[in-house]
């Protein structure tokens, strides 16, 4: 009676040895064995999707359609495939079916709010997350993107005391959240108190002590702070002794930092780290030659080198040896392939020596391993509007910047200057507008407003706004924001 129990069972065997093809089939026979399976159907379906055929996919998603709360599910997945070829309006049917398929089921809701936020609607995003915390009143994840909400929108009242509601759920996200947004609201004494609560669960959490050390420092405890590198350092190597080493210089005390430097030698005398602690402890001190000779010496030390090269690309070019920065970046991604951060340095520098197609490919190389990372989409649309020409490439990749990191206000920059380069004024002036209110002193996007108020007519308001571009210390674009007044 359980036989296509047995034939998943069988497919998941095939595929944990590799035999995806024999998988794929064994999955099929346990369908027809079983057409109610819905795991089944939606690996099948999402295998279709990801060979692009997305059509054999759909139609396996609406044949698996019976009528019940299954049924969102399906649904859901039908919305993220219509959304993924482009088909937006379409997907928000799908999910809004799904919602009422399936009431608690939150991944439409979520899906909405995406679609939302690519398009800066913060109500209608804040709506959807609303409706998952009615029915998951628990759920840190909505909790967390209401209040980033709430905050864009200048309530911040309210954004506080929805992050004391994840806080109060003992998460290590909501105990986090909550310390960074008293410390962003410059309540020094409750962000510490906060993350220090948090520890007392997480004790051995890097990222709850790096903010412990953080917020120490701001507050001049600066032994608590060394005692929080050292317990940093007790949980996994380098993670607290380069910040010690750091402060330690920071505040004149250069006998102690040697001797952090030096016991780490003794220690590990073959390991790259007490070089890159040397390192450090050089560069403090702006002996920028030396703290390049100590990485170079902890390569031929070690092959375990990926921390060095991050620092060796770093000092060539605070040194204005940008294109041995270049040389160090590519020999990092050639030794660490899969570190997305080494494709996406690599990719800043070719673009900054004028390689746009090798950028390009860094650029995409980084979003293979990171669909998500923000900074490689944000660039990687920016160089097609603004270095290879091709705007209707970028937008998808800056719309999706925007989901993930709507409080941003360049990747709002990037949107608004996709739709400038598409001639699609009203809305460029739209997210221009939205990137400014969340951060009045960009004067690049007081700039682009100014361009985009000029292609609307509407020539007084272009002018107030290119005067603050002027009036800006970051302005980057000074000579075209000049010429631009003038013809105003």
């Amino acid at each position: 009676p359980h036989r296509g129990d047995l034939y998943i069972a069988k497919g998941a065997f095939e595929a944990s040895v590799g035999e995806v093809g024999e998988s794929l089939e064994t999955l099929r026979q346990a369908l027809a064995q079983d057409p109610k399976n819905i795991r089944v159907r939606v690996t099948l379906a999402s295998d279709a999707a990801r060979r692009q055929n997305y059509q054999t996919a759909m139609k396996l998603l609406k044949e698996g359609l019976v009528g019940d709360r299954s049924d969102g599910v399906l649904r859901n997945m039908m919305g993220f495939l219509l959304n993924s070829q482009g088909k937006e309006g379409l997907a928000v049917e799908a999910f809004e079916a799904a919602k009422k398929d399936a009431p608690n089921f939150k991944a439409p809701y979520f899906n909405l709010a995406r679609i939302s936020l690519r398009q800066a609607d913060y109500e209608s995003a804040l709506r959807e997350f609303d409706a998952v915390l009615a029915f998951a009143p628990e759920d840190t994840t909505a909790l967390l993107n209401k209040a980033r909400l709430l905050d864009i929108m200048k309530r911040q009242d309210d954004a506080l005391q929805v992050l004391l509601q994840a806080r109060d759920n003992g998460t290590m996200q909501g105990f986090l959240a909550l310390s960074q947004y008293y410390f962003e609201l410059k309540k020094m004494p409750e962000a510490l108190a906060t993350i220090e609560e948090g520890l007392v669960t997480f004790p051995d959490n890097l990222l709850m002590m790096e903010m412990k050390a953080r917020l120490q420092r701001l507050s001049q405890s600066f032994e608590g702070a060394l005692a929080t590198y050292a317990s940093m350092e007790k949980v996994q190597q380098g993670a607290g002794y380069p910040n010690s080493v750091a402060m330690l210089l920071a505040n004149n005390q250069e006998e102690r930092a040697r001797q952090i430097v030096d016991e780490q030698k003794e220690r590990q005398p073959s390991s790259p780290y007490s070089y890159l602690l040397e390192s450090v402890f050089f560069e403090q001190q702006n002996k920028l030659p030396a703290a390049l000779k100590a990485l170079e010496k902890g390569q031929k030390v070690s092959d375990s080198t990926l921390p060095l090269f991050r620092r060796m690309v770093i000092l060539n070019d605070r040194l204005g040896n940008r294109g041995q920065s270049l040389k160090v970046a590519s020999q990092w991604v050639k030794q660490h392939k899969n570190d997305f951060q080494a494709h996406f340095i690599l990719g800043v520098y070719q673009e900054q020596a004028g390689d746009i197609q090798m950028a390009q490919e860094s650029y995409r190389n980084c979003l293979r391993l990171n669909r998500n990372y923000v900074p490689a989409l944000n660039n990687l649309a920016y160089l097609f509007t603004d270095r290879i020409g091709k705007p209707k490439e970028a937008l998808p990749l800056a719309r999706k910047a925007v989901e993930l990191a709507p409080g941003n206000p360049a990747v709002l920059d990037t949107l608004g200057y996709v739709y400038f380069s598409l001639a699609d004024y009203s809305k460029a002036l739209e997210f221009f507008q939205k990137a400014i209110n969340i951060n009045p002193q960009m004067g690049d996007v007081h700039y682009h407003t100014a361009k985009t108020l000029a292609k609307l007519g509407k020539k007084v308001q272009a002018k107030a706004a290119v005067q603050k571009a002027l009036d800006s210390k970051d302005l980057t674009q000074r000579g075209e924001a000049e010429a631009l007044l003038k013809s105003l």
